[in-house]
């Protein structure tokens, strides 16, 4: 009697065990708290006199938030949120140096959008900071998590493939060359499903080739219907581009996810978000100050900061991966209140920059603008450093005397793409007094 109760209950689990599972993709509580810790450890390698050398790298960030899930596409994967962060910070050491970023208490409502293939992250309250947007952008997504869940039902030990448009936006990539991430059915109990994801994706990430080999865990909450945790490793190796050193990173994180309404985000806030593809210059654009706030400007989020000091700064455009022209902002000469250097004295300053050979010029005159300043413009072709190349020259003079000289550099075809960008930056450049 006792072997036939206990082969009746093998039998019972074993069928409990093989019958298949379907997750929810339509999460039930589209109001979620999220919890984001990510440590990571490694290296970058850059050129030092002509020698390789590794700087050790070491990192510790912490993200808190609200989210309301608004859209969907058509496999049930957000593809817009409004998040509110109550703590979004990241500490990190280089080569023995510290530094620590927080994200501004004035934009801690985030609209966070991939409706167009692309992740774009924006404040309805104005302007991002290149700092806020690395803040609510870089930190790992839980917009297309649910991604990670299979489409039908699968049993125990059941594979499945991971959409390649998940892989992209989960490795924060700009393009996704391939990848191979599958992930498997691996276990379950009353209220829990766990899923194992695993695999290598390749793709460019501000210009460079990065690879990440992953290693994932996935828990599945029966109750809510939806993710509650994920523990993610992965190794990033990555090679030099035109804006990151070449890398060798390893990085766990750890997110956990609970049902909660969103208390600190308005009613009705959905009705108030503009299509993507139409947002408002002061939602578009990133802002930017000078270290030591003497100018300040607007400018497309393809622009990069890469470098800045009390001299100059130095900001970088990427579009989908390449590099188009270099940007170098600086404060320049100072003359009496109403005086600006004028045309010749311009062109001749600009002729004998350090490593700079104008060839020739192929346009030069005043640009109008409705403020009291002066905004002179020089394209000249010539060789910089020995390369030839075509260098867009600015030099702006507000009513206090003082000139800024913003140089817009790349080769001749990329310069024609660059367009009106530079126009744009040199229009919005305050000088403050």
């Amino acid at each position: 009697m006792m072997r036939l109760a206990i082969t009746f209950l093998f039998l019972a689990a074993t069928v409990g065990a093989t019958e298949p599972v379907r997750f929810q993709r339509n999460p039930a509580g589209k109001e979620v708290h999220v919890e984001i810790s990510t440590k990571l450890q490694g290296y970058f390698q850059i050129i030092r006199g002509g020698k390789p050398v590794k700087l050790a790298v070491s990192a510790n960030n912490q993200h808190r938030f609200e989210q309301i899930s608004l859209k969907f596409n058509e496999k049930q994967v957000p593809t817009q949120a409004v998040r509110w962060y109550e703590t979004a910070e990241s500490k990190a050491t280089i080569d023995g140096e510290s530094n620590s970023r927080t994200l501004s208490d004035k934009r801690r409502q985030i609209v966070v959008d991939r409706t167009l293939q692309q992740l774009i992250c924006y404040s309805l309250e104005g302007p991002l900071t290149q700092q806020d947007l690395e803040m609510v952008a870089e930190h790992y997504d839980t917009l297309p998590i649910v991604g990670l869940l299979p489409e039908k039902p699968v049993a125990l030990n059941d594979t499945w493939k991971i959409d390649p448009g998940v892989v992209q936006s989960l490795c924060l990539f700009d393009a996704l060359t391939e990848q191979d991430l599958q992930a498997t059915f691996k276990s379950q109990t009353d209220t829990t499903a766990t899923i194992a994801v695993s695999g290598t994706a390749k793709g460019i990430e501000r210009g460079a080739l990065a690879t990440l080999t992953i290693t994932a865990a996935v828990t599945y909450d029966k109750s809510t219907e939806q993710i509650s945790a994920i523990q993610w490793q992965q190794r990033d190796v990555r090679q030099a581009g035109p804006m990151t050193p070449a890398a060798n990173l390893e990085s766990e994180t750890n997110v956990v996810v609970k049902p909660q309404a969103a208390t600190h985000v308005p009613a009705g806030i959905a009705s108030k978000i503009p299509a993507v593809d139409r947002l408002p210059q002061a939602m578009a654009s990133l802002f930017v100050r000078e270290p030591a706030q003497r100018y300040e400007l607007m400018h497309h989020r393809e622009w990069q900061m890469i470098a800045a000091n009390q001299y100059t700064m130095i900001m970088r455009l990427m579009q989908r991966g390449d590099f188009i022209a270099q940007l170098s902002i600086t404060y320049w000469k100072k003359l009496e209140a109403g005086k600006n250097l004028g045309a010749d004295q311009f062109v001749k300053e600009i002729s004998s920059l350090p490593g700079w050979e104008m060839l020739s010029i192929t346009e030069r005159g005043e640009i109008p603008n409705e403020e009291k300043r002066w905004t002179y413009r020089v394209v000249a072709t010539g060789k910089l450093n020995g390369q030839p190349v075509t260098q867009h020259f600015y030099c702006v003079a507000a009513p206090n005397g003082q000139h800024v000289l913003l140089t817009f550099t790349g080769t001749a075809d990329n310069m024609v793409r660059l367009s009106t960008r530079d126009l744009e930056i040199v229009n919005s450049l305050v000088i403050n007094k």
